[in-house]
Formats: structure tokens, C-alpha cells, sequence
């Protein structure tokens, strides 16, 4: 892959940019600590690939662009970046930069044992900063489960939660004039025995 190895504690804004442009590989950036991104399960990139489809499907022909897992989301500038799982921008200046995001309007991450702490609590705090984010969808890689977090005021940083786990139900987007059903994003996807023990022991 030509990934370079991580030979100090701490990155400047510089040297991380500088060390994504020589890399294949992929790392986060978190107040100067570099992250490299780690493999995912084939059930992972599925349900990754299908709410992918699924949105791109849905809102081609519109003003807004879906990413999958290699766009990097600038978060809060020269201190935090990041490859979400699934993003979707309708701002025009994203649609100028073919590097880096910084307006999404909706961000999804499919959380597994090893993320789930990280994309909770971490991610969501920091996502929620991003100044045109509306929706922050969280999809379970062991469950038939969704949560979804939706800004309700921007100024007050209000945020609405709501949780879904019925494959029936319908999730709704109405800033992008969307709805999808949980059936859709686990869709030729069998959650066996060997996911739950991965979630409830997980091995690094």
C-alpha cells in the first residue's frame, strides 16, 4: 500500500498534509496526533456501500454530492480532519475544492466494536462543529439499528435523537427531501452469531 510509518508523537498541520501526499494510506488528524485508518469487515463495507448508493441514487440531478469513506472532512481548520464513512455536501464551495470538505450536511459513520466509543462521542462532538451539518446518522455493524442526530438550532448547538431498529421504518431527511428505510441499508446483508461476539468481544 506504501504507507509511511508514524515516526514522531506529534504533527503539524504541514507535516500531516505532507505525509497524506506521499501516502496511500489514510490517517485522521486530531489536534496534531496522526490516526492511520484501519481495515473494515466485508459487512462494514456493505452497509457503507449501500446507504452510499442509496444516497447518491436519491439525490443525482440535485445541487449535492455523496463521498464514500476516501473524501477527507475538514472538521475544524488545522486542528481536526477526517474520513466519515458516508457524507453528502450541497454547498457550493465544496463543490470547488476537489480535496477537502467542509460543509456537509449530512454525515454517516458505520460504527463497529472497535469505532463505536470514538464515533459516539468523539466524532459527534466534533462533527456538530462543522457549520452546515444537519444530520449525523450512526448504522450498527452488528445490529439492525440506527441513530440519528439532527440539529434543531444551530446557535444553541440543540440536536434532536432518535433511534430506529425495525427494517420497516423509515428514516427522514427533510432538509434533503429524503426518506430511507432501514431494509434499504442492510439490504442483502445477514447479521450472523459470529457479528454479535464480535461487538460484545471485541479483539484488537
Amino acid at each position: 500500500m506504501g504507507e509511511l510509518p508514524i515516526q514522531k508523537n506529534t504533527y503539524s498541520i504541514e507535516e500531516y498534509l505532507a505525509l497524506e501526499e506521499k501516502s496511500e494510506a489514510r490517517y485522521e488528524y486530531h489536534q496534531g496526533e496522526v490516526v492511520a485508518m484501519a481495515g473494515a469487515t466485508v459487512t462494514h463495507n456493505e452497509i457503507t456501500g449501500n446507504l452510499y448508493m442509496k444516497l447518491r441514487a436519491s439525490l443525482s440531478g440535485g445541487s449535492c454530492r455523496t463521498f464514500m469513506e476516501n473524501v477527507k472532512l475538514e472538521m475544524v481548520k488545522d486542528v481536526f480532519y477526517a474520513y466519515p464513512d458516508v457524507m453528502v455536501t450541497c454547498d457550493a464551495s465544496d463543490l470547488d475544492d476537489n480535496l477537502i470538505q467542509r460543509f456537509p450536511i449530512l454525515i454517516a459513520e458505520v460504527s463497529s466494536s472497535s469505532t463505536q466509543i470514538i464515533d459516539r462521542v468523539t466524532k459527534l462532538r466534533r462533527y456538530r462543529q462543522t457549520p452546515a451539518l444537519k444530520y449525523y446518522l450512526l448504522v450498527d455493524e452488528y445490529d439492525y439499528w440506527m441513530e440519528l442526530y439532527t440539529c434543531q438550532d444551530k446557535q444553541q448547538n440543540t440536536w434532536f435523537y432518535q433511534d430506529f431498529n425495525d427494517l420497516e421504518e423509515e428514516i427522514d431527511f427533510p432538509e434533503l427531501d429524503l426518506k430511507i428505510k432501514l431494509s434499504e441499508i442492510y439490504q442483502g446483508i445477514t447479521l450472523t452469531q459470529d457479528n454479535t461476539e464480535d461487538a460484545t468481544n471485541p479483539q484488537e
